[in-house]
């Protein structure tokens, strides 16, 4: 099995190189033409090599020799790509000589002689002789996507089995009354089911409460914030679940530890169906070998689950048995006589079955620290840069493929995982039907690094802290390797103060520990610790968490970085050098949303850079104007409030897709840049400026653009900026241009609305499903507009004075889609009138400070798909009459009994 999976991530890396190397023929011809016959010659043996991964991966021959082939094969690769970079960055270094031309010829000559000794060993093993017919034919990219795109995303899950038994025995211990606080521990293999201490004991205090703490692994983690549950009053309890049953006898010797059992095996087939035949209807003929298949799960739903993902996508008998095979197989390799071993094989099973695209793109999902939330746009700008997602394939059959972008490639690939119950949708987006952030679940993110460590796919280093808190650095810091072997992708996990439950890149206490609270040009520990972790052909450096010092780019062993993601410290200054990485696809910098960074003119060397990201900053100074030369930008985000704009033009970036917080002045004096962005689909304007006529101007001549008027747009989003004097706001011209845009799908609007404006929102677009208003002033109650207007709207938000009269109805039948409504700061707002009927499929609703709102609507009580009321800093005497105490219903309860979940924050007195 360990052959076949390295034939899959062979395959993957080979056809990278082979699109890079295609890629750098085409964008770097004046820097190869000295050497363009030699580049073009290994490109075709790269290609060669192809059919023979594939012979590979379809014998999956369990034979040493082959796994060695393999590995050659994915080295040689990755050293056809470094050559060839190398030498091209020497070009642009202008220092290139006749003797650079013939060394890069004699090591591109060297990569091919190493290629001829793979070839050899090929035939000498007759691996080559394999008939094409042999060759299993896989399921298209295309095909899988039109599968995907007729299940519907957005279904509730209803592939529950219910422990009964355990479900009786936990709510008993938690509902019996006791003279003292219980802990109720709930322990088991996961996949069964912040602040200060000081802060959270205040707000327990002479409450009773039920506290719910999810997998604490050691007593250590459970001894650091005991003290906070000390005041609870009589009845009180904890429930917290953990693999280690020592932690639980430790935390509470006098009660009982909770075991949820098991599946039996009629309840694992009866799982496995449901997620094999989503649609129900599983063949009879596959009964026997599907049986079988679940009982070999041991019972843990996640195996079931994972399982019934891979089985989703065979639809013979042949391959369930093929499947059924490899199980026992695996299996009967297991040595360790560990309880869950067989089912951590199992799960690798799924792993082993993607198809090769997809197994770098799962590996880095491992790359995320534990329990992280992954936005998918974040993620798929990721994938992209690493170059592990190729363009689409122009059809004859449909033009239309070929506007297929890159990003819509990427989150095809994220479903197929999501498909095979590898990936977890955390949240939907706001059209409900895309994925807004993902996560993977521990045991599948363990399997996920174990597997990228096998591979050096990734290393990963995580910065450890000792409880003990000493000041003293060489104790407290110290690093623990995810990862090892020769990897080209440096990963930097942020390590935790366990007093404060948070990132160290967020504690006083790390600064001063790594002295650099007073000292702006001392060195972080990390630098010079992290410059012993590189080597030349480092391609990926993620520092998602902790601070890094810039001077570590100084390092030429970063020369080849192809992505880069840096959040560093206060007072740093980004250095000249980074204009030196011309290999760079992806960069992001940060030293905090309060701060200011320092652009160098070196930034507009950039030029194979695809995703700049600065939004994370208060302002971006310097060379603003060199990111007018980073001409293959797909996505650029900058500071809301950006102040810096001289020279700055966007008329040449033709690739941009995505526009963050562009000032209007950019698009305006950039020649024809409203006119010549056609691939431009999401966009957030920024209009700023002391005049608001001087404002509407921009907003005018943004709005009647052919940016708008294409209809190509999917989000917008226009920000106007002015002296905030009664009568004087900026506000919006005229909203009929919008009418255009048919494929618009998230809208926001912050500025004001004249009342022949407020009527425009009839002209909106049906095609909305989110809408944010902010600042608009509105006289008129907007609700019977946008709830007949737009039937498809899932996302409202009205905020900061988007309505200023103090009456507002939403009609019986309106809003019939929208699943998200946030109220907040309607500061006139007295009443709210929800008629019976309305808003049939909310299900979250947001009231926060509203104070003069007198009470909540009465039609409430009828919104019985609600299942989430927040209410934030709103007056103590509304939040009472919403509150049951000492067993007694405020004066409102009824009103919101029917809803699971209710959240009180911040409420103030009268």
């Amino acid at each position: 099995m360990a052959e076949f999976v390295l034939t899959k991530l062979a395959e993957s890396v080979l056809s990278q190189s082979v699109e890079r190397i295609a890629k750098l023929l085409i964008h770097e011809a004046a820097s190869l033409r000295n050497v363009r016959d030699d580049v073009v010659l290994l490109q075709d043996e790269l290609q060669s090599l192809q059919g023979f991964i594939k012979s590979a991966d379809t014998k999956q021959h369990h034979d040493k020799h082959l796994q060695w082939l393999v590995l050659k094969v994915k080295d040689v690769a990755s050293d056809a790509e470094d050559v060839i970079e190398t030498y091209i960055f020497k070009v642009a270094s202008s220092y290139i000589k006749a003797c650079h031309n013939k060394r890069a010829r004699a090591q591109i000559s060297f990569v091919r002689e190493r290629i001829k000794v793979i070839f050899t060993s090929m035939q000498t093993y007759w691996i080559a002789s394999v008939a094409a017919g042999e060759v299993e034919a896989s399921v298209s990219t295309v095909e899988l996507q039109r599968k995907l795109r007729r299940r519907s995303p957005n279904e509730e899950e209803e592939d529950v089995i219910i422990l009964e038994d355990s479900f009786r025995d936990l709510t008993a211990k938690l509902t019996n009354v006791e003279d003292q606080l219980r802990i109720v521990s709930v322990v088991g293999m996961g996949g069964l089911e912040d602040g200060l201490n000081d802060w959270l004991q205040g707000e327990l205090k002479e409450k009773r409460c039920l506290v719910v703490l999810d997998d604490i692994w050691t007593t250590v983690d459970w001894n650091s914030i005991k003290g906070a549950f000390l005041g609870g009053k009589e009845g009180s309890k904890l429930l917290f679940t953990t693999r280690n049953e020592e932690v639980a006898t430790s935390a509470d010797p006098l009660s009982s530890i909770i075991k949820p059992r098991i599946l039996t095996d009629k309840e694992s087939w009866e799982l496995l169906q449901k997620k094999a035949f989503p649609k129900g209807g599983c063949p009879q003929e596959f009964e026997g070998v599907g049986m079988q298949m679940a009982t070999k799960c041991g019972g843990l739903p996640l195996a079931v689950i994972v399982l019934g993902g891979l089985l989703r996508t065979k639809t013979t008998f042949k391959e369930w048995e093929k499947v059924l095979g490899d199980i026992n197989s695996y299996l009967n390799k297991v040595q360790s006589h560990q309880e869950y071993e067989g089912v951590n094989e199992i799960l690798a099973l799924s792993y082993y079955d993607l198809p090769y695209y997809l197994k770098p793109l799962f590996l880095y999902l491992g790359n995320f620290p534990e329990d992280t939330e992954i936005p998918k746009s974040k993620l798929v700008r990721l994938w992209i840069a690493e170059g592990f997602i190729p363009r689409p394939k122009p059809t004859t059959r449909r033009r239309e493929e070929l506007k297929q972008t890159l990003e819509a490639v990427a989150e095809g690939h994220l479903e197929e995982l999501i498909h095979r119950c590898m990936v977890q949708v955390e949240k939907r987006d706001h059209t409900g039907i895309g994925v807004k952030t993902c996560r993977m679940h521990d045991l599948m993110r363990d399997l996920c690094i174990s597997k990228a460590r096998e591979e050096s796919f990734a290393q990963i280093i995580q910065q450890q802290h000792e409880s003990n808190l000493s000041t003293d650095v060489s104790a407290a810091s110290s690093y623990e390797h995810l990862g090892s072997g020769h990897s080209r992708r440096l990963v930097i996990h942020p390590g935790f103060d366990r007093r404060f439950r948070k990132p160290w890149a967020c504690s006083t206490f790390f600064r001063k520990l790594l002295g650099c609270n007073n000292n702006p040009s001392s060195s972080l520990v990390e630098s010079n610790w992290v410059e012993q972790q590189v080597h030349p052909n480092l391609r990926s450096l993620l520092c998602l968490g902790g601070i890094l010092s810039l001077s570590t780019l100084k390092s030429s062993n970063f020369r080849m970085l192809r992505v880069l993601e840096l959040y560093f410290r206060l007072g740093s200054k980004i250095p000249g050098g980074i204009g030196n990485l011309i290999c760079l696809t992806y960069l992001s910098l940060s030293c905090g949303k309060y701060e200011d960074i320092s652009l160098p003119s070196s930034i507009g060397n950039l030029r194979n850079l695809y995703t700049l990201d600065l939004g994370n900053n208060a302002n971006v100074r310097g060379s603003v104007g060199k990111i007018s030369r980073l001409v293959r930008l797909r996505y650029l985000s900058l500071p809301r409030y950006q102040h810096n704009q001289s020279g700055f033009r966007i008329d040449k970036l033709k690739d941009i897709v995505t526009l963050k917080n562009i000032p209007a002045c950019v698009l305006i004096r950039s020649y024809d840049a409203l006119h010549k962005l056609t691939n431009l689909r999401k966009i957030s304007i920024v209009c700023s400026g002391f005049y608001h006529n001087y404002n509407e101007d921009h907003v005018r001549r943004v709005l009647r653009s052919q940016i708008v008027r294409s209809g190509r747009l999917t989000s917008l989003r226009i920000l106007i900026k002015g002296l905030l004097i009664e009568g004087t706001e900026a506000g919006f011209p005229s909203l009929k241009s919008l009418s255009y845009c048919k494929s618009l799908s998230k809208l926001g609007l912050c500025g004001k609305m004249k009342l022949q404006q407020q009527q425009g929102l009839i002209r909106l677009p049906q095609s909305l499903t989110k809408l944010t208003l902010r600042m608009s002033y509105m006289e008129q109650d907007p609700m019977p507009v946008l709830e007949n207007k737009l039937p498809n709207l899932r996302f409202l938000m009205l905020g900061l004075d988007a309505y200023v009269g103090s009456e507002m109805v939403c009609s019986a039948h309106g809003f019939p889609n929208l699943d998200t409504l946030q109220l907040t700061t309607l500061f006139k707002l007295r009443e709210w009138i929800v008629e019976e009927g309305a808003m049939p499929s909310l299900k979250k609703l947001t009231i926060d400070h509203i104070q003069k709102l007198e009470m909540i609507p009465e039609g409430l009580e009828f919104v019985t798909s609600l299942k989430e009321l927040e209410i934030v800093s709103m007056s103590y005497s509304f939040c009472e009459k919403l509150q049951m105490k000492n067993g007694i219903e405020g004066q409102d309860y009824y009103k919101i009994r029917h809803i699971p979940s209710i959240s009180f924050n911040m409420c103030t007195q009268d």
